[in-house]
């Protein structure tokens, strides 16, 4: 299960990386790559820890943060108005939290 995770946010990393790409078509594969992961409950807890990790660059550690963001509106509570499932798990709420709270 680790190394899956590990695996996923990798794949995560490289996507981001590439969404930053001057290249349209990489751009948009990456994009919609990013789109599908998102229904992965750990997709929101990866995007945290590349936002927290000092080891990457600037540029994808701030659009982590703006997909992350993104995330939490879209799929963090079922009764918000822009909701879409799937619903983030409470424990991957919890440990999102609980990085938010370590990184202030």
């Amino acid at each position: 299960m680790a190394n899956n995770g590990a695996n996923l946010k990798e794949i995560i990393c490289h996507n981001l990386n590439q969404a930053l790409s001057i290249d349209k078509n990489i751009r948009e594969n990456a994009e919609q790559q990013l789109n599908m992961l998102e229904t992965n409950e750990d997709y929101g807890l990866h995007l945290m820890e590349i936002s927290l990790s000092e080891n990457l660059d600037f540029s994808i550690r701030h659009l982590a943060s703006i997909l992350l963001n993104r995330y939490i509106t879209k799929h963090w509570c079922n009764t918000m108005e822009k909701f879409e499932p799937p619903e983030v798990p409470d424990p991957v709420k919890q440990l999102i939290r609980d990085y938010l709270l370590k990184s202030l």
